[in-house]
């Protein structure tokens, strides 16, 4: 009997908040509307949920989305606050796009009586028909997303079409191929294995032709055209930055111009070395990257020149790098992590504000202009605590200088060696 009264509760509860949830979306369709995350400073409604209800970028993304379905589509609003169809539901249909009024109430019906699975392929079904009428480059649009992965490695996600998608593996392919049989392409001797112009030649392009690359495989396990077997992964990435340093090589200039592209390594005055966000890299391969790469190594206390006082508005190369370390990487403002910025004096230049690094920090173009222009304020040091307040004094919230001292992968084999251990000494 404990058991059903159990799953009668569990169900009950669930109900509420379903019903709960769609009041709180239906009130944030509103706020959305009303641009009502402008009054903290932010980009949007999902930054804003990001900073002030702490959720990840994939949760603020869903709960907007159904907020705004919510928001224009009367069936689909009553149908979830009337308890008619559950989060889960509403969340399935929200990826229709601009259904009709007639469409809704035919998914709702099933919804209301049919498993999720059979709202989902009818969802599927819809969004299919309705592609068959728009142009491909409306449907998804080619694009490029980087992710830190795990502690010194970063994963890079690339939707492209398959014209470009064939032309990229390719090229990989021959880079592969030639590494696999002694014959690298190299920036350093051009004139010894050197690219065509085009990239690819006839003979290249059929050799990729006899096989269709499937758009959901990993670029490691996709097959060689130059190569009776696939090569390994390592062979791919190998490749892949063959083809990149190549690349750059083949511009006339060196990839490392501009600051924005240089390397920036931290070793502190215990030796540990991070990046300029806090990620701690291994000192030897800081070092490795030191011998092929543009890199700007900044010890703490080394004297750079980051003072110059009333001599000059202008913020030098220094300070900028010295900034870029201690905010890391990205604008001080709270929730913001643009890292396209601007170099602010806290206390303004005019009239007796200094040009120096504890006068200055962070801010993205637009959060730069809501302190100049909107009212928006900034107290406290930018070398330790800020805290930013709204127009009407009331608090955003605050941010800090990179923390290098906080737990990082390395550390974590030894916490979970003594975590087990006390386990064990506990039973």
């Amino acid at each position: 009997m404990a058991l059903v009264s159990d799953a009668e509760w569990l169900l009950e509860n669930s109900e509420i908040l379903d019903r709960g949830m769609a009041r709180w979306l239906l009130r944030l369709a509103e706020f959305d509307a009303a641009s009502g995350w402008e009054i903290d400073g932010q980009n949007s409604c999902v930054e804003w949920l990001m900073h002030r209800a702490r959720m990840a970028r994939s949760t603020a993304f869903e709960r907007v989305q159904v907020a705004r379905a919510l928001r224009h589509r009367p069936a689909l609003s009553d149908a979830f606050r009337e308890g008619r169809i559950s989060y889960s539901a509403a969340r399935v249909m929200a990826r229709m796009m601009d259904p009709d009024r007639e469409v809704d109430l035919a998914v709702l019906r099933v919804a209301e009586h049919c498993p999720l699975t059979d709202v989902e392929r009818m969802v599927r079904q819809y969004q299919g028909y309705m592609d068959q009428d728009r142009p491909p480059r409306e449907r998804i649009q080619p694009s490029v997303r980087i992710y830190q992965y795990a502690e010194g490695l970063t994963k890079i996600e690339s939707i492209l079409p398959d014209t470009d998608a064939a032309e990229v593996l390719a090229t990989i392919n021959l880079f592969a191929s030639r590494a696999r049989y002694g014959r690298s392409a190299t920036a350093d001797n051009p004139e010894e294995d050197e690219l065509d112009d085009e990239t690819l030649d006839e003979e290249d392009l059929d050799e990729v032709e006899g096989s269709e690359p499937d758009v959901e495989q990993d670029l490691g396990v996709g097959q060689s055209a130059a190569a009776d077997s696939p090569p390994p992964p390592t062979v791919w990435a190998a490749a892949l930055m063959d083809m990149t340093r190549a690349a750059a090589a083949h511009t006339g200039k060196a990839a490392v111009a501009a600051d924005r592209y240089l390397m920036h390594v931290v070793v502190d005055q215990d030796g540990v070395t991070t990046l300029p966000d806090g990620t701690r890299i291994a000192g030897d391969e800081a070092a490795r990257v030191a011998c092929d790469c543009s890199i700007v190594v900044h010890h703490y206390k080394d004297g750079q020149p980051l003072y110059q006082s009333r001599r000059t508005r202008k913020w030098n190369t220094a300070q900028r790098r010295a900034a870029l370390v201690r905010d890391g990487g990205h604008c001080r403002f709270p929730g913001c992590q643009h890292r396209i910025v601007d170099l602010h004096h806290h206390q303004p230049w005019d009239p007796d504000g200094k040009t120096d690094i504890d006068n200055g920090f962070s801010l993205c173009r637009h959060h730069h202009g809501l302190l100049h222009t909107k009212g928006f304020q900034a107290h406290g040091e930018p070398n330790g605590e800020l805290r930013f307040y709204r127009p009407d004094r009331g608090p955003i919230g605050t941010t800090t200088p990179v923390d290098r001292t906080t737990l990082s992968f390395n550390q974590l084999p030894s916490l979970l060696g003594h975590s087990r251990l006390a386990a064990q000494q506990r039973w």
